[in-house]
C-alpha cells in the first residue's frame, strides 16, 4: 500500500471512487448516502479545479497494483485544517485503511503548517455511524449546523439535511 499526491490522471478512478463510497447502494458500504442524497458526490470538473487549487492537498491509498483504494484531501486556511474528501472504495471498508489515511492526512497537514491548531470536517446530520466513527478519532461535534450545500452540485437531498462540523483540536 502506498500513499501519495493524487495526480490529474487518477481523476477518472477518484470521480468513480468517491460516487461508488458514498452513491451507490453498495453491498459492503457503511459510508453510502443512497438512502438520502440522489445524483453523483463529485465529478471529474470539479476534481480537476480542486487539483489545481493551490491551497488544497488530496492524497491517494493504492494498492500494489496502483489500483486506487482510497482519497483524502486537506485544505489549510489559517491555524484551521478542513479535511474532506475522504473516501475508502466499499471493497475495501473495515480493514482499517480510513484510520491510516485519516492519520495520514492529518500528519501531512501539520507537516505543510506546523502552526495547525485543530481539524474541521463537515458530516450529514443523519450520517450517525460516520459521526461515531470521527468522534472514536477525538473530533467533537460543535453546535455550528449548516444548510446542505445545494450550490455546490454534490447530490440532490430526498430528505431535510443539514451539515454538522465536528472539531479535533491539537493545540
Amino acid at each position: 500500500m502506498n500513499i501519495r499526491h493524487a495526480l490529474l490522471s487518477d481523476i477518472q478512478q477518484l470521480e468513480s471512487l468517491m460516487n461508488i463510497a458514498y452513491r451507490e447502494n453498495h453491498p459492503k458500504s457503511w459510508t453510502t448516502e443512497h438512502h438520502i442524497v440522489r445524483g453523483n458526490r463529485i465529478n471529474v470538473s470539479q476534481l480537476s479545479q480542486l487539483l489545481q487549487k493551490k491551497d488544497f492537498h488530496l492524497y491517494v491509498m493504492e494498492s500494489e497494483n496502483t489500483q486506487i483504494m482510497g482519497c483524502i484531501g486537506i485544505q489549510i486556511q489559517g491555524m484551521s485544517c478542513e479535511i474532506g474528501h475522504f473516501a475508502i472504495h466499499p471493497d475495501e471498508q473495515t480493514q482499517g485503511l480510513g484510520k491510516k489515511l485519516l492519520q495520514f492526512a492529518e500528519q501531512q497537514a501539520m507537516l505543510i503548517e506546523p502552526n495547525v491548531e485543530e481539524f474541521v470536517m463537515y458530516v450529514i446530520d443523519q450520517r450517525l455511524e460516520l459521526i461515531k466513527y470521527y468522534q472514536r478519532r477525538g473530533y467533537k461535534l460543535t453546535d455550528e449546523n449548516q444548510a446542505y450545500p445545494l450550490h455546490l452540485e454534490v447530490g440532490q437531498p430526498i430528505c431535510e439535511l443539514t451539515i454538522k462540523q465536528l472539531i479535533k483540536r491539537i493545540k
